[in-house]
């Protein structure tokens, strides 16, 4: 199969991470399976290419039922006889995904890989020196999402650049965004990038939660302050500021349901799938059991 990449088609050198500002984005790097909860994905890769003079690569991962030795050489295995035809309609299927949307298989270019999605998006990312990854929100079954290698939480897991997980239904506006506000400084670095990306909302709520009695303590000021000082490209939105009392993750998906967002933004700690379990991301958990558009900022290297 032509679209089936190989070690020669791909450096897997690892490139250093580059601090993502919009004047910079010039590669992105979007994933689909030609399933409907990818397309929004595709659109919103298409609308940010063409905002910022970016080139997409598309890269549809084959996940065998039975997984292919890796090849010593570090590249990425050929797909055998036995898998060709489930392979050939996963390239079908994307490529009608594509064609729906006025887009073809050489322009985006597209690559068919196999192997375990969450490992090799990210692998492509780094070879590729990919300034945002895109991909769908994931499985309809939020559960299932969140606990599938195949979902977003898994590829969420083990990212080293800004990842946006977009919803099915985007259609490539952003009237109203939320920044999920922590104590520490990862909300601000992921607004920053935000503002870089997107053209302004018409509303930007920065919501809070603490599970004591609703009040802002220093840190949260301190972070508040630091995103209202940080309005460059955005400064036309209005500013909402919203401190809740609760369970962060329950409190943030009723709050962006409620305020019908179209683009959760938050910060991750850790740089591993471990870490951010245990430190309990809250924007990780938003994109892996909401129905919104989320982009997550990891911390620098």
């Amino acid at each position: 199969m032509s679209t089936t990449a190989s070690a020669s088609e791909y450096s897997v050198r690892e490139a250093p991470v580059r601090r993502l500002t919009g004047r910079e984005l010039q590669r992105i790097l979007v994933a689909t399976a030609g399933a409907s909860s990818s397309r929004g994905a595709l659109v919103a890769a298409s609308a940010l290419a063409a905002r910022h003079g970016a080139q997409i690569e598309v890269v549809s991962i084959f996940q065998p039922r039975i997984p292919y030795p890796a090849p010593r050489d570090g590249g990425f295995p050929a797909i055998p006889y036995s898998d060709r035809d489930p392979a050939r309609r996963q390239v079908t299927l994307v490529r009608q995904q594509l064609a729906a949307l006025g887009m073809n298989a050489d322009d985006p270019p597209f690559a068919l890989v196999a192997g375990q999605p969450a490992h090799i998006i990210n692998k492509l990312a780094r070879a590729g020196r990919a300034d945002l990854i895109v991909i769908g929100l994931g499985r309809e079954n939020a559960a299932e999402r969140g606990l599938g290698d195949r979902g977003s939480m898994a590829i969420a897991g083990a990212v080293d650049r800004p990842l946006l997980a977009v919803e099915r239904n985007f259609d490539g506006n952003v009237d109203d965004v939320m920044i999920a506000v922590g104590v520490d400084e990862t909300a601000v670095a992921a607004f920053e990038i935000a503002q870089e990306l997107f053209p302004a909302p018409r509303r930007l709520h920065l919501v809070h939660v603490t599970e004591m009695v609703p009040n802002a303590d220093r840190s949260i000021q301190r972070q508040i302050a630091a995103i209202r000082n940080s309005l460059t490209k955005w400064r036309p939105a209005r500013v909402e500021t919203w401190l809740l009392n609760g369970d962060p993750i329950d409190q943030l998906l009723t709050f962006s349901r409620e305020h019908l967002v179209d683009l959760v933004v938050g910060g991750m700690h850790g740089h591993s799938f471990a870490e951010r379990a245990i430190m309990r991301n809250a924007a990780l958990w938003l994109m892996a059991l909401g129905d919104r558009s989320v982009l997550l900022v990891p911390m620098p290297p």
